[in-house]
Formats: C-alpha cells, sequence, structure tokens
C-alpha cells in the first residue's frame, strides 16, 4: 500500500482519538517512547550483531517494523498531549528535513 498524506494523515488522526481515551499523562507517554524505543534499539542490535539472533532475517526486520511503528506512534501521542497538529508536524519536519539534506550534503562533499 501507498502511504499518501491523506492517509498519514487520517493514522495521526486516529492516534488523536485513542489518546482521548487514554487518561495518560504526558510524563506516562514519555516513560512508554522509551520504553518502546529500548525495544526498537534491542530489535536494530540484532540486526548488527550486537546481539545474539534467534530469528530468521525477516523476522528480525519485520521486529524492527514493529517497534519503530511502536515509536512513532508514541511519539505521536505524546505531542498530542500538547496539542500538536499534523500540520504543523509535517511543516515542522519538512523544513528539519532541509537542514538535515544540508548537513549530508557538506558532510559527503566536505
Amino acid at each position: 500500500m501507498e502511504l499518501t498524506s491523506k492517509h498519514m494523515e487520517k493514522i495521526y488522526k486516529d492516534i488523536q482519538r485513542i489518546n482521548k481515551l487514554d487518561p495518560a499523562t504526558p510524563a506516562e507517554r514519555l516513560c512508554k517512547l522509551f520504553e518502546e524505543s529500548g525495544e526498537l534499539a534491542q530489535a536494530v542490535n540484532k540486526k548488527i550483531g550486537r546481539k545474539v539472533v534467534t530469528e530468521t532475517d525477516e523476522e528480525v526486520r519485520d521486529l524492527i517494523l514493529e517497534e519503530a511503528s511502536d515509536t512513532i506512534q508514541c511519539v505521536i501521542s505524546l505531542i498530542d498531549s500538547w496539542g500538536i497538529t499534523y500540520d504543523e508536524v509535517i511543516e515542522k519536519i519538512s523544513s528539519k528535513n532541509i537542514k538535515w539534506e544540508k548537513v549530508v550534503n557538506s558532510r559527503n562533499n566536505g
């Protein structure tokens, strides 16, 4: 499935809707983000050989995908606690991408 901006906006709004059902505080949401980020790091460590792997390459890839999805979900849940909208996030990421690309290009051409 191709992810369009409308699809991503729907996902964002779904997380906002679910957030309203969950009485977690911003601090609790941040702790959950750290938990999921740690699980993502563990999965990546399996991929790069820093952890013993009992799973197949495909299973490790699926684990990275699952933990990355959980992490992104937690980030959106956290920032929604302060009323940050989808449009604000997209605008900020777009401007950050421009800066990031300049840094990467200067590093590669330096």
